[in-house]
């Protein structure tokens, strides 16, 4: 451990540590001595002030004391081989982007008297491998945990009420998310999980009314998602974009709306259920789901709008049923080879059979005709 005078290293003012002096010193052949590898931040002391350690790249090893509750925003930011850190259990708030760009630090086991972890908070922290969330944690902000490449996994407490956009994006080794059992959440926010290569599947908590954009954008080995059937009203666009190993996905039944590029890329899409009344087949929504065989609107008394290319590049596509007063621009089905074939069959979905009704009543009567089959394609 190095040795060093307290006085000399660290600015304390009212008990406030406000800087930090032991970055090193460089002799004349230009060879930095005096380095401090481990700190201890002295015993009352109550906050750590904004950017007190910023880009000590020295720095492995800090321990802070329980007379700290705060550490106030980019506090530690930039220090780059910061490995270990213990955060005291006094703790109450800790500050934006305090820990942003630690690229070495492996754990972290945030006190459960913080309430919330904000923006950039840890943001860019590499090699974090291990993170524990406060019991009683309130809010998760902005960019939170974003690219923290080697995060594998995370579990979000019921107590959770906001999640801000793009909290977990970038989490190329991020494959479990443990969320499902809570029901204070009522927004995936734009990009939550964007570009988090490794997540397999996610059930999404009941109670979810809103998933904004781009949410699970590139997600390319998502294969199984659950969206809550009743509470989802809105499905952003690009929400699954480029989510190439996606299979299978049921449209809730108060959603109307697929927009833009929702499912855009989704090349094994094979399967999509829609539930309810659509009103908008937005541009791009299917397009390149070259695996995608059928889509069929359930019987309702008019036609969405189907926009520009909306089911473009759909090279599968065997069967389209639509209601009868639909109306499709000429691209809509662009570099879909069969699209001749099929646009004859634009019409109300038939009912179901008894049989049918029998097979589905499980689900629920306000799904009945989510899973309408049609036997010549069985």
């Amino acid at each position: 451990m190095n040795m060093y005078n307290m006085s000399e290293i660290f600015d304390i003012k009212d008990g406030v540590l406000v800087g930090y002096r032991g970055r090193g010193e460089f002799d004349e052949t230009g060879v930095e001595n005096n380095i401090i590898t481990e700190i201890t931040v002295p015993e009352g002391v109550r906050e750590i002030g904004a950017k007190a350690f910023k880009n000590c790249r020295h720095i492995e090893s800090v321990t802070i004391p329980e007379s700290v509750t705060k550490i106030e925003d980019s506090a530690f930011s930039d220090c780059v081989n910061l490995k270990e850190i213990r955060l005291p259990e006094s703790l109450l708030k800790i500050g934006k982007s305090a820990f942003e760009n630690c690229k070495s630090l492996e754990n972290i086991t945030i006190p459960d008297s913080v309430r919330e972890i904000p923006e950039k908070a840890f943001f860019g922290c590499h090699s974090l491998k291990s993170v524990k969330l406060p019991e009683n944690l309130l809010k998760i902000g902005n960019f939170a945990f974003a690219y923290c490449k080697n995060l594998p996994e995370i579990k979000i407490p019921q107590t959770v009420n906001s999640i801000g956009c793009s909290a977990f994006s970038g989490c190329g080794e991020l494959r479990n998310v443990d969320f499902s059992e809570n029901k204070n959440i009522e927004i995936i926010g734009d990009s939550l999980f964007e570009n988090c290569d490794s997540l397999y599947s996610i059930l999404i908590p009941d109670g979810i009314k809103k998933i904004e954009f781009d949410a699970f954008k590139n997600c390319k080995n998502l294969r199984e998602i659950r969206l809550p059937f009743y509470s989802v009203r809105e499905i952003g666009y690009g929400t699954f974009s480029g989510c190439e190993n996606l299979e299978h996905i049921v449209i809730p039944v108060n959603v109307c709306r697929i927009l833009s590029e929702t499912f855009e890329g989704c090349g094994n899409l094979k399967k999509v259920t829609i539930a309810g009344e659509i009103l908008v087949m937005g541009r791009e929504s299917f397009r390149g789901c070259a695996s995608l065989t059928e889509i069929i609107i359930p019987e309702q008394s008019f036609g969405p709008i189907v926009e520009d290319h909306a089911f473009a590049d759909c090279v599968s596509l065997k069967r389209v049923i639509f209601p009868k007063d639909t109306k499709f621009p000429e691209n809509a089905f662009e570099n879909s080879p069969n699209a001749e074939n099929f646009l004859k069959f634009r019409e109300f979905a038939p009912p179901l059979s008894d049989d049918e009704k029998n097979s589905v009543k499980n689900i629920g009567k306000n799904i009945l005709r989510v899973f309408i089959k049609f036997l010549d394609f069985m």
